[in-house]
């Protein structure tokens, strides 16, 4: 189980960059698990959302985008009915970003 305070959008730009660029192949499956296991929770909602409004650089991005669609696609009954119109809110104010939806990759998503 994975906590809130290591669920930061620092050790999620930390560990996209490990397991795009380390060498070593121990510490890129140290990465993907870890990323694994913060899409699988539910601090991913959040995380997600806030490091695609952040747009700090493709691959972070990318990665959030797919992490919220499969949220959306697997996850979506952990999402309180309450909280349904703010996601939805938030996916169009993405969406009207220029500078992601250039982003076919993350537009895709």
């Amino acid at each position: 189980m994975i906590s809130s305070s290591e669920v930061t959008p620092e050790n999620f730009v930390r560990a996209v960059q490990m397991l795009y660029h380390d060498q070593d192949a121990t510490r890129k499956k140290i990465a993907s698990e870890w990323l694994l296991n913060v899409q699988s929770s539910l601090y991913a909602w959040s995380l997600a959302d806030q490091l695609i409004r952040m747009n700090q650089n493709s691959e972070v991005t990318c990665l959030s985008a797919q992490i919220l669609r499969h949220k959306i696609q697997h996850n979506f009954d952990e999402l309180p009915v309450e909280h349904c119109k703010a996601l939805c809110d938030s996916l169009l104010d993405h969406l009207s970003r220029i500078e992601l939806t250039r982003n076919t990759t993350v537009r895709v998503q």
